[in-house]
């Protein structure tokens, strides 16, 4: 048993790059949706991960039909992933 006081950090940046080595591998398969999918879990985890919002955008662009247009979802993520990555 340990006690702890105060905050605890949990250190997830080997899970972040296993997710997103399996959001490209999947996005240059052609796989946008399980691309997309990933992406989403990394953003779950670290909500200004940039690469991840770069990625998303891209997956999601490529799914947007007639019927399902995902423009402003598209274009919101790629927002999201200049502004992250100008915070830095």
């Amino acid at each position: 048993t340990v006690e702890v006081t105060g905050s605890v950090k949990v250190d997830d940046t080997s899970k972040i790059e296993n997710y997103f080595t399996m959001a490209e591998n999947a996005y240059y398969a052609g796989n946008m949706q399980e691309s997309e999918l990933y992406c989403n879990k990394i953003i779950e985890i670290d909500h200004s991960n940039y690469n991840a919002w770069f990625v998303k955008a891209k997956a999601a662009g490529w799914q947007s039909t007639l019927a399902n247009v995902r423009i402003e979802e598209t274009e919101s993520c790629f927002i999201k992933a200049i502004d992250y990555f100008y915070k830095i």
